[in-house]
């Protein structure tokens, strides 16, 4: 099965689950940041991806002002995810608030379907088995 996850991570916090799905077989495509504050304004280089390649996208980023991340959300108008199932997660060490709703939304905008869908406190400590779910349909 082949697997992409699309993410993007400021202070590590995301990579740190991107990498223990990269361990499982996983193709990473990172949003590249620019420095903090222009990435904070969306600034970004969104990777060149393909959705027609892979079985199972996975989704992720932190949420930012009970959102996702700028940076992801403006990746995600450049793909379509027709006929693909999307899963999703967002990391937090704050507040959840609406990272999940709205990640969902930008989605549904380029056609995907949903399958799981995850909020990783990084406050407390990070369970790879947790993470290892997002792999599944």
């Amino acid at each position: 099965m082949n697997v992409a996850v699309i993410f993007f991570s400021l202070t590590g916090n995301t990579k740190k689950i991107a990498k223990i799905l990269e361990r499982e077989g996983a193709h990473l495509i990172r949003i590249k940041k620019r420095t903090g504050l222009l990435s904070y304004l969306g600034l970004h280089r969104s990777p060149r991806f393909n959705a027609t390649d892979y079985d199972l996208i996975i989704l992720g980023g932190p949420v930012w002002n009970r959102g996702p991340a700028r940076p992801l959300s403006k990746a995600l108008k450049k793909y379509d995810f027709r006929e693909k199932q999307v899963n999703l997660f967002v990391t937090y060490a704050l507040n959840k608030g609406h990272g999940l709703d709205k990640l969902r939304n930008e989605v549904e905008r380029h056609h995907g379907s949903f399958g799981r869908e995850m909020a990783f406190d990084m406050s407390e400590d990070l369970r790879e088995e947790d993470v290892r779910k997002l792999l599944s349909f």
